[in-house]
């Protein structure tokens, strides 16, 4: 079904909103708390939205879904976050939404794939090794999001394998990048 043009930044939203409702979930139940702490939901949530689009609609999809998944997940009652650290995560999104929507939206080709493959597996993998005891549920959430990231960007071209070591190790770098800048504010 193809929506109106005027619709499509609204689903971008409604999207948006609809991760950060998922994220803020997950920090208040013991079993998927882990999925509150990670990026990876955001990155498939930019990977589905900007695949095989124009830069324009993936960095206006990109931007507004994460900005709206930023306002709602620290949005959540008893969710104390101070003026500063809102205004950092927005910049992020933003930031965020314009690289990752102009990354992915080449999607299918092989680097852009494995660029959110890479960032899905760092994602997890930093997680995991801070909190051993999180790992079943980071590699379910893991297997579930490369599996919708195939979906999307099929057929994968067997070159994305051989970028998959170097995106991961620059994923990892970036994923880590928001605790740090955080740390530096408190």
């Amino acid at each position: 079904m193809r929506y109106p043009s005027e619709a499509r930044p609204v689903l971008a939203a409604a999207w948006g909103v609809l991760s950060g409702a998922v994220g803020a979930a997950a920090a208040s139940m013991a079993v998927v708390r882990p999925l509150a702490h990670t990026v990876g939901l955001w990155v498939l949530l930019v990977a589905l939205l900007c695949a095989r689009t124009t830069r324009v609609v993936a960095l206006t999809r990109a931007v507004i879904a994460l900005v709206g998944a930023v306002i709602t997940f620290y949005g959540v009652p008893g969710f104390h976050l101070g003026t500063g650290k809102l205004a950092l995560w927005l910049l992020l999104a933003v930031a965020a939404g314009l690289v990752l929507g102009e990354a992915f939206r080449h999607i299918p080709y092989p680097l852009a794939t494995a660029s959110a493959a890479g960032l899905l597996i760092a994602d997890a993998a930093r997680r995991g090794l801070h909190y051993p005891h999180q790992v079943p549920v980071l590699a379910t959430f893991l297997l579930v999001t490369l599996a919708a990231l195939w979906w999307r960007s099929r057929p994968v071209h067997p070159r994305a394998a051989r970028y998959l070591p170097m995106t991961t190790a620059v994923g990892y770098a970036l994923v880590s990048a928001p605790d740090f800048m955080e740390d530096l504010i408190r």
